[in-house]
């Protein structure tokens, strides 16, 4: 349930990832609520599973949520139903986690 999981209440998909002594990421699980409903194609009643699972893999490899300027960004923590648009990390999705790296 993704209720149990801290921070993911009320999400769509949620990513939750341990770490190391040292602070390396070991392991993630992603999540994906199963209340909801999904669809491989443009479905204005369903949310595209490609997308969130990109958006969720992305937090496997560590990048933040965008939350400034761009809102067509796989890592924008919003999605909407129908939409297939987020299938794929860009260049805007890594420029806003570069200080990570």
């Amino acid at each position: 349930s993704l209720q149990e999981v801290q921070g993911c209440s009320g999400a769509i998909a949620c990513t939750a990832t341990w770490y190391d002594e040292q602070g390396n990421p070991v392991e993630s699980d992603v999540r994906f609520n199963t209340a909801e409903d999904w669809s491989v194609s443009p479905d204005a009643d369903s949310f595209d599973i490609q997308s969130a699972a990109a958006h969720e893999f992305g937090h496997v490899r560590q990048f933040d949520h965008v939350t400034s300027g761009d809102n067509t960004l796989v890592m924008w923590p919003y999605i909407s139903r129908g939409d297939t648009s987020l299938r794929k990390l860009g260049r805007g999705d890594s420029r806003g986690n570069n200080t990570t790296y």
